[in-house]
Parts: C-alpha cells; sequence; structure tokens
C-alpha cells in the first residue's frame, strides 16, 4: 500500500492558473486553450437497432396500442 505524501504533490491547475494571472496582470495576451482532441463517441442503441435489422429481428419503432378488455 502506498501512502500519500504532500510534499510531492505538484497542482499542475494551480500553477497554470497563477501563470495565467500573472501574465494578465502584465498586459500580455493569455494563450488560447489548446482544443480538446474529438472523442469517437458511438451510440450504442444505434447500432443494436441497425444490426437487428440486418438479422431481421427488429421490431416496429411504433407500438402496438393496448388490447382491450370486453365485458
Amino acid at each position: 500500500m502506498t501512502t500519500f505524501d504532500p510534499s510531492k504533490f505538484e497542482d499542475t491547475y494551480e500553477d497554470a492558473l497563477i501563470a495565467m494571472i500573472d501574465a494578465k496582470r502584465k498586459g500580455k495576451k493569455l494563450p488560447k486553450p489548446a482544443p480538446r482532441p474529438q472523442e469517437n463517441v458511438i451510440n450504442l442503441a444505434e447500432v443494436l437497432k441497425k444490426s437487428l435489422k440486418q438479422e431481421g429481428l427488429a421490431r416496429s419503432t411504433k407500438r402496438a396500442s393496448p388490447k382491450r378488455k370486453t365485458a
């Protein structure tokens, strides 16, 4: 088991924030953050529907109206 040693912890968020504040105080333009890389998001429900459709097992998207009881 490893123990946490706070003296070895480096807060990179705080360091970046302080650097931005110092740059703004000095009148420098703030650097634009790097754009986040696009994630490959897959809609699993759509993939499943396509797979079922290919297999001929897909249900109709319309729901059947519930049958009414007759007295």
